[in-house]
């Protein structure tokens, strides 16, 4: 770079920053202290950028950068598009069974504009024209085997082509070019020890999603749940912003803590979960039966910025500002697998033929159940479960379950230990639903939330309380105005307005029902 050069870069810097001529000079005169920077066009044009950026920036620990051996190494690849740079950020190749079709990626390619590392690239970094893509494919008959296949998702990142020197320079060292733009430090310990939790220890802390309390509660009951740790919503989204490169000591110390809790990368795989502090139900993501990596956090992290998410929190009031804490769980399966012909590790599809035949066979499936009817207030149990499956078909309607009350005849082991914990939970808890997945005839717990009862049901519900002495006549009932779409206006039933007691207990004001969101003076 020469002198003219330098102080045309300056000169930038000078007037963002509304500098003077001879805090210009000055600039100019660290540009160039030697001749060695004389004819960089590429770190001409990274400085320029820079200097934009930030006024002040070191420009000198810049070029040191700049000659200093890459951190990452992102491919670069040719771009279709004449205007545009195209990155590789990250691609994942894997196998599936041609039998579980749920397994594979369907084929796809999605434009991404709002993501953690787009955010950073956009608002701190100045590229607006920045965005990824997102492809997958699947191809069958592997081998000659013709029931395995395999499949890649690929995310490609695109800017501008005034863009592209900086970029790349940014992305070979990502760390290390926001300190020296912003002074930011990416302490691997520090975020670790201030964003890492085992799930179920400890106390209640409002930084915790609503997935994690559930296991607080099945930990002071002595339930059964898949052991595993919550990262913060900070951690997350420092994760996610940065490539995959960039953040290997990061997965490597979050793995190293899964190990000390007991999960063994080398016969066990994950459940990587969206952890919400408030509840966006059907919006959000979890990537099943996987090895540890930061695609799958990442993956989950850019729900929250998927259009349906986007608008959600828009009709609910949410804030935009990133708030998705993750949680990375043992992944305890409800199918029973066994080794096929080709000695692949595979789910038995004769299983329930199987244990038909022979009932002493240990029982897999999952399932979901209430303490209560929510339709009635009925203490009794209602819910479904499905046999050798994960449960995902069963919670998001694609597959018919069976009563969960026929586990009486069908297993009788597990429905016995699903029952000592709808006790355990209506006694501690209040009534909740709840979501199970039983491997070898042992049940785990989930998830757990508040049931969600019918505003009939919550009537029954709170004369049950009142009558119990749990809640007293403080309050009327919420008002017909007041009240969800559903209400049954030939149900309503008045209590005296004028009334004094203690209020609801916390999990009456859990309720999503017109309980909990219209329960005047709580």
């Amino acid at each position: 770079m020469g002198v003219d050069a330098a102080m045309s870069i300056a000169a930038d810097a000078a007037v963002l920053a509304g500098l003077n001529k001879d805090k210009l000079i000055e600039i100019a005169s660290n540009i160039v202290p030697d001749r060695a920077m004389t004819g960089d066009l590429i770190f001409e044009k990274i400085a320029r950028k820079a200097a934009r950026i930030n006024p002040q920036v070191d420009l000198k620990a810049l070029y040191g950068l700049y000659h200093s051996p890459r951190t990452n190494t992102v491919r670069q690849i040719s771009s279709q598009h004449k205007e545009l740079a195209r990155f590789e950020l990250e691609s994942v190749n894997y196998k599936f069974d041609t039998y579980e079709e749920s397994l594979a990626v369907p084929n796809m390619e999605r434009r991404i504009d709002h993501d953690p590392m787009l955010d950073i690239l956009k608002s701190n970094l100045r590229i607006p024209k920045a965005y990824m893509i997102e492809k997958s494919e699947t191809f069958k008959q592997i081998d000659g085997v013709d029931h395995w296949g395999k499949g890649y998702r690929r995310w490609d990142l695109f800017v501008s082509l005034e863009d592209e020197n900086f970029v790349d320079f940014y992305l070979s060292n990502e760390d290390a070019v926001l300190k020296i733009l912003f002074g930011e430090i990416f302490d691997v310990k520090t975020k670790l020890k201030s964003g890492v939790r085992q799930i179920g220890k400890g106390r209640y802390t409002p930084q915790m999603g609503n997935k994690e309390a559930g296991f607080l509660i099945f930990e002071r009951m002595g339930l059964r749940y898949p052991p595993g740790i919550a990262l913060s919503d900070e951690l997350v989204k420092a994760i996610a912003e940065r490539t995959r490169k960039d953040v290997r000591p990061v997965i490597a110390l979050i793995e190293e803590e899964l190990r000390r809790i007991g999960i063994d990368f080398n016969r066990s795989s994950v459940s990587v979960r969206s952890n919400p502090k408030r509840s966006m139900p059907g919006i959000l993501k979890t990537v099943s039966d996987t090895r540890m990596s930061s695609s799958a956090i990442r993956e989950v992290a850019q729900a929250w910025y998927s259009d349906r998410a986007r608008a959600f929190r828009r009709r609910e009031g949410i804030g935009e500002t990133y708030d998705l804490p993750v949680i990375i769980q043992l992944w305890i399966s409800g199918e029973k697998k066994h080794y096929n012909a080709f000695q692949l590790w595979v789910k038995d599809y004769r299983y329930k033929v199987k244990r038909a035949a022979d009932p002493s066979l240990s029982f897999y499936g999952a399932g979901v159940f209430s303490t209560r009817d929510p339709n009635t207030n009925e203490r009794s149990m209602f819910g479904q479960y499905i046999e050798n499956a994960n449960g995902e078909e069963l919670m998001t309607g694609g597959q018919k379950g069976e009563d969960i009350n026929k586990l009486a005849h069908a297993a009788p082991d597990v429905h016995q230990q699903i029952l000592d914990a709808v006790r355990k939970l209506e006694k501690e808890a209040g009534p909740q639903e709840v979501e199970f997945v039983v491997n070898e005839g042992t049940v785990y717990f989930t998830q757990t939330r508040m049931v969600s009862f019918s505003p009939q049901a919550e009537i029954a519900y709170l004369r049950e309380q009142i009558a119990q002495g749990k809640i007293t006549e403080r309050v009327p009932y919420p008002s017909w105005k007041d009240c969800s779409v559903d209400w049954d206006p030939e149900s309503f039933i008045k209590l005296k307005k004028e009334l004094c007691s203690r209020p609801l207990p916390k999990a009456g004001r859990q309720h999503r029902g017109p309980l909990g969101a219209n329960w005047c003076g709580i």
